[in-house]
């Protein structure tokens, strides 16, 4: 549909006008909110301390790592375990969009006013008026919905054994659902698109305006994002953030800084026991006590437990996407490390020293080069006054390159749509990439709304028949066993429920370069067999599948809220 201004003066004044009132009443808006701040900081602060006095720590023992105890089998407790990641998940996402209507709640006024003068407004492009009409009806649905109980469900939740939500949470969930499945149906222009035609110099100017208001009061409202990290931690659900690389832990110490002969710069940090105290995955044993992380503004980092008796250990040099990363622990005596390179060429980079009363005396040696050569051949440790206090010959590493997953011209293809009976849509896609300088092929499952999945097929017979399986709980147990058959006149068969049924049979385009078919059979349950005939009907290769039926029917059982309730 044709989306420039309509023909005629009177159509075309009127929508002109009509964005003008839009583009101002928007600018009201958030001249408004920004002078609001201080009360929406209220706001927010109150919401958090009334949720900290009422609900301090009601989800600590919630764990996302530890598998839930089982009577039954590993295969249950993961899905009990996937079950209660899950639910977790829903209850942090009902407390998000509760801090969002606390914010939201606070402007409401101001949200009202927009409303009201815009409702009136109407444009001669058909999609303009109904992409406002549907802005406006949802900012009114999302001021009338009420607050949501966010500690009585989470406390609902934990008395059932972390079992089953609450009504109010999965209400909550459809509602999104809902709201998400309409969104992805029926995707639309945005409404400042729709406006652009109808815009003149002034209407840009005052867009111009309306930005520079919009990023003035996300710069004031900063600091809320402090708020729920806090409230988060304080109610036990917060993610363990601080020990990834890149974001070192609260309470870590600067040892020391450098540059790196590829690019950019790093840091040393040492985390104390009394900082790491209580955390699952950073604290360190007392044998190996200094907690170090090493981050690099461009190039990642690494981190680990070690100790002061392992200086005697060889340096490290590995290879990771063409770079060449060295790692050693220095004598207490050393305060910088030489590296020469194969060509001759050194490059000295400062010692980071952790001090006797934080666990040393040793020293932490970073460095990362560029291969695939020169490569690293020898480092010096130097001592204050530049003298050699040890030398280390190194691991060659030659041939450290970069290898680019490249995929071929159309080399992503859709081969199948299907429904599992009474479950989701899926598509099974093929994928032809160049890696190591190699044509690979493989596959994999998309379930719709859900994203990629599955594995690409193996089996003990490759050559005759390789193949995968995708296994499913929701909305209830399924499964989707794919693979790729070498000869097409062989027939490849699934026995169900004690029934032989082949499996369909879809040609792959060439320029994939599979060297087979593709074959796929969708049930509500795994197969306990897989049986390849030849054209004779003589049987050449056997799969047994019956133990990893057994298990998805117990995942599926640990997974499902209704199944783990009334097991109970």
């Amino acid at each position: 549909m044709c989306l420039a201004s309509p023909a005629g003066g009177s159509a075309e004044s009127g929508d002109v006008a009509a964005t003008n009132a839009y583009l101002a009443a928007s600018y009201a808006y958030w001249r408004t909110v920004l002078g609001d701040v201080p009360a929406t900081r209220a706001a927010v602060e109150g919401f958090a301390g009334t949720l900290r006095a009422e609900c301090a720590g009601v989800l600590k023992d919630a764990s996302r790592e530890d598998f839930p105890e089982s009577s039954t089998s590993f295969a249950r407790s993961v899905g009990e375990s996937k079950r209660e990641d899950e639910q977790l998940s829903e209850l942090e996402n009902e407390l998000g969009g509760a801090f969002r209507s606390t914010v939201e709640a606070s402007e409401r006024a101001a949200l009202l006013t927009f409303a009201d003068t815009v409702r009136p407004l109407h444009w001669s492009n058909p999609i303009l008026d109904q992409q406002v009409s549907a802005a406006l009806a949802n900012l009114e649905e999302r001021l009338a919905r009420p607050m949501p109980s966010v500690c009585a469900d989470m406390k609902a939740w934990v008395a059932s054994g972390y079992r089953t939500l609450p009504a109010a949470t999965k209400a909550l969930r459809a509602e999104q659902e809902a709201t998400a499945e309409h969104a992805f149906v029926r995707p639309a222009p945005s409404i400042a698109s729709l406006l652009a035609p109808y815009e003149s110099a002034s209407e840009k100017a005052l867009i111009a305006k309306t930005k520079k208001l919009n990023k003035e009061r996300a710069k004031a409202l900063a600091g809320i994002a402090g708020v729920y990290g806090q409230l988060a931690a304080t109610l036990g659900i917060a993610r363990e953030r601080e020990s990834t690389i890149g974001h070192p832990a609260a309470g870590s110490i600067a040892l020391g800084k450098g540059r790196l002969e590829a690019g950019g710069s790093y840091e040393v940090t040492l985390t104390p026991p009394q900082a790491a105290a209580g955390r699952r995955q950073d604290g360190c044993e007392s044998t190996h006590p200094l907690n170090v992380s090493i981050v690099s503004t461009r190039i990642g980092g690494v981190s680990g437990c070690f100790s002061r008796s392992e200086v005697s250990l060889r340096p490290r040099v590995e290879c990771n996407e063409g770079l060449l990363r060295i790692q050693a622990l220095t004598l207490p005596a050393a305060r910088s490390v030489s590296l020469r390179l194969s060509n001759g060429r050194q490059v000295t980079s400062p010692v980071a020293l952790v001090p006797p009363q934080l666990g040393g005396p040793v020293g932490f040696y970073y460095q990362v080069v560029r291969g695939p050569k020169p490569i690293p051949v020898s480092l010096s440790e130097l001592d204050a006054h530049d003298r050699s206090v040890r030398v280390w010959k190194l691991e060659r590493r030659v041939g450290c390159t970069k290898h680019v997953l490249k995929f071929l011209n159309h080399g992503i293809r859709p081969l199948v749509h299907d429904s599992v009976s009474g479950g989701p849509p899926f598509t099974i896609v093929g994928e032809a990439f160049h890696f190591f300088g190699r044509i690979h092929f493989a596959l994999h499952v998309d379930i719709t709304d859900q994203g990629g999945g599955g594995e690409s097929p193996r089996g003990e017979r490759p050559k005759l028949f390789s193949w995968a399986l995708y296994r499913g709980c929701k909305p209830q147990q399924y499964a989707i066993v794919y693979g790729l058959l070498k000869a097409p006149r062989d027939t490849v068969l699934a026995r169900t429920s004690g029934v032989l049924r082949p499996l369909h049979k879809v040609a792959i385009p060439a320029h994939l370069h599979a060297g087979g078919l593709l074959v796929y059979a969708a049930a509500t349950a795994v197969p306990s067999e897989l049986i390849v005939r030849d054209p004779d009907g003589n049987t050449i290769l056997t799969e047994k599948l019956g133990r990893r039926g057994a298990e998805a029917t117990e995942t599926c059982e640990g997974e499902t809220e209704d199944a783990v309730t009334n097991a109970g």
